[in-house]
């Protein structure tokens, strides 16, 4: 099953826009994300201006649109909107947008620091953290354009966990998990789980382990195609149009195995992941799309940035004068929605 997405991005709704800002001086209206998701009214955006100083996450209880800056610098000049703690999407939370974030764990936790889904029809989209987790039974909820890794020892869950019950959508998404013990990546695991799992770039190590998995379809009516997987192993039916580094996926319908990812990537080893000239994925992906995180009709987006305006560098002056003035120089850029 497929499901059928309507991507219009909700800051163009009729909302009122909330600021949070951690600097000091802060120029935002909370200086905390639970300040003002607390205050905020079902519907609202929360704009989190980037800092050097990492926020803590909350918990959602809200339909909120809350957008940080990307999730990756291009320069030294521009600060990342940064969470140091997970963040879950619970009840009164259906519809929730979150994008352009970085989660990063400062203190070394053996849990991953990343999302806990637990509402319906939620948008999860160009972020970087450590792990998406959703629980059972609900629907519409898209996982797209994320960076999803995970390095730390023994989180055996998976860097994409899908319990069951649920409709979801995962797209587009870099996987990395090489957790020390078991690598796994995308895992739908349960009963009754429908939807697609397409165009995503599924990387895991430890290889001595049987169980280091890309995807596991094992117990769901999903069907994944179009996807790249880098060691590993994957699991159950419906493989369509995928591409292996061994023999991860059934042959026929499309699948090829054993393909050497150096002719695939520009630099898989370096996490790059354009597509190189000449690659076999190209034009071999289902209905003639291109595999991998750049195909299919939302292609991954580079450092995460989220789908409005962004400004990519900036360079003001600590010291001045009357007669000089203040020059100030901004560079910004569209970003696709």
């Amino acid at each position: 099953m497929i499901i059928v997405i309507l991507y219009m991005h909700p800051i163009l709704s009729h909302s009122t826009i909330v600021t949070v800002d951690n600097n000091y001086p802060s120029q935002g209206d909370f200086t905390t994300l639970q300040a003002a998701h607390d205050a905020a009214s079902n519907g609202d955006t929360i704009l989190i201006f980037p800092s050097f100083v990492p926020y803590q996450g909350l918990v959602i209880t809200k339909r909120l649109i809350i957008i940080g800056s990307g999730f990756e610098q291009e320069n030294d000049n521009v600060k990342l909107s940064i969470l140091k703690s997970s963040v879950s999407i619970d009840a009164g939370g259906d519809g929730t947008v979150m994008e352009g974030l970085l989660f990063k764990d400062f203190d070394n936790y053996s849990d991953p620091v990343g999302l806990i889904i637990n509402a319906n029809s939620t948008l999860v989209r160009r972020n970087k953290l450590e792990r998406i987790f959703v629980y059972p039974n609900h629907t519409g909820n898209i996982i797209s354009q994320n960076h999803v890794e995970f390095t730390g020892n023994h989180y055996q869950w998976g860097s994409i966990y899908v319990e069951n019950g649920n409709e979801v959508l995962i797209e587009n998404n870099i996987v990395i998990n090489d957790n020390g013990s078991v690598g796994r990546g995308i895992i739908l695991y349960g009963t009754a789980i429908s939807g697609s799992v397409c165009n995503n770039v599924i990387m895991v190590y430890n290889l001595d382990h049987g169980s280091n998995t890309t995807i596991d379809l094992n117990y769901s009516n999903c069907e994944a195609y179009n996807n790249i997987a880098i060691q590993g192993n994957a699991f159950g039916s419906n493989f369509f149009n995928n591409m292996g580094d061994g023999t991860q996926f059934p042959t026929g319908n499309g699948n090829m195995q054993n393909v050497s990812m150096n002719e695939v990537f520009v630099d898989h080893n370096s996490y790059d992941f354009h597509l190189k000239p000449g690659s076999p994925a190209f034009g071999n992906g289902l209905n003639g799309d291109d595999m991998g995180v750049y195909g299919g009709a939302r292609p991954f987006v580079d450092h995460g940035y989220p789908g409005i305006p962004s400004i990519y560098f900036l360079n003001v002056p600590f010291y001045t004068t009357p007669q000089e003035g203040l020059n100030v120089t901004i560079k910004a850029k569209s970003n696709p929605q």
